[in-house]
């Protein structure tokens, strides 16, 4: 099974030091690159952990359909930012 990991279980799980649990619990872990944007801004904290457990997992998201089944799993305003549109 693929999980599509979202920034703030990966800080969750940074802050516990057990990023390595997803590889344990899925077949494959994948990071919008978006999301592994937001999860790595300089000086946020545990970025740099996040940041060398992300390499390779690192995904642009360009099919529409996934997309989609994504889109249905975010908050309104997460599911606009992906989008590149403004929240109303």
């Amino acid at each position: 099974m693929i999980i599509v990991c979202d920034s703030a279980p990966l800080f969750a799980l940074a802050v516990c030091g057990q990023l390595q649990l997803l590889e344990k619990l899925y077949d494959e872990a994948l990071i919008p690159k978006a999301v592994y944007q937001e999860a790595t801004v300089p000086g946020k904290p545990h970025a740099d952990k996040i940041a060398e457990w992300a390499q390779g997992k690192i995904v642009e998201i360009t099919d529409t359909e996934l997309f989609r089944a994504i889109k249905l799993t975010l908050h309104k305003g997460e599911a606009l930012e992906r989008a590149g549109e403004e929240p109303a």
